[in-house]
């Protein structure tokens, strides 16, 4: 089958491509590769049928463009329309939930760094009652360590509740944000290569960028 005629002999049912007719597709693109790897140019003749190939390849690959491009820009229209009547509905509620969210966040972490104070707090004091229960208790008097050992328990029950509501947690990260770029080591710099791809178009051979090689890559394109 020429490739020409691809988008006007393929037909549709409903919205969908006959499944027999997407296999014999897959088939034709699929024996394109081997095709490929066969063919050597070493002179104008062979040259010319490189040529015709690649052609055929590029008509070929403009009917599977022509046949489903409408199908996927009509799919995309649906899902822009969807996107947008999601954002209208929903940005609302998301402009509530940005604002009381860092409130209940604030609250929680001055609870926790209340609760991380006291703790430390009540484990120095442990640590402090612990060593004079082992030395009482070197002079010989287990009774009153012990009684000292459980003061120590009593207060470590004391430590206030972490402070909860339902479905609702506190959780932390490290993270990180830029304070003074001089100082900030060479391993963890990234190039703009954006940047440095719009001196090398402009500049072409004569780009000096030190630490970057400026060279030329050749491709070749065909046109149908």
């Amino acid at each position: 089958m020429p490739v020409h005629s691809l988008a006007k002999e393929t037909t549709f049912k409903g919205e969908k491509m006959e499944e027999a007719r997407i296999k014999q597709l897959e088939i034709t693109s699929a024996s394109f590769p081997a095709r490929a790897s066969f063919i050597i140019v070493n002179s104008q003749a062979t040259l010319d049928r490189a040529n015709e190939f690649i052609k055929g390849v590029k008509t070929y690959r403009k009917g599977i463009a022509d046949l489903m491009d409408p199908a996927i820009k009509k799919g995309r229209e649906a899902v822009a329309e969807n996107v947008s009547i999601k954002k209208r509905l929903d940005d609302p509620a998301k402009e509530a939930e940005e604002i009381v969210k860092p409130v209940i966040t604030k609250y929680l972490v001055e609870q926790d760094d209340l609760r991380t104070k006291a703790k430390e707090e009540l484990e120095q004091d442990a640590e402090k009652r612990f060593e004079k229960a082992r030395e009482i208790e070197r002079l010989g008097d287990k009774k009153k360590a012990e009684e000292i050992r459980k003061t120590e328990t009593a207060v470590a029950a004391a430590l206030p509740a972490p402070v909860k509501a339902a479905g609702t947690f506190l959780t932390k990260h490290w993270t990180w944000e830029e304070e003074d770029l001089e100082k900030v080591p060479r391993k963890w710099w990234i190039l703009d290569r954006l940047a440095i791809n719009k001196e090398v178009r402009e500049k072409k051979g004569k780009t000096d960028i030190p630490g970057i090689r400026v060279f030329q890559k050749a491709s070749s394109k065909t046109r149908i």
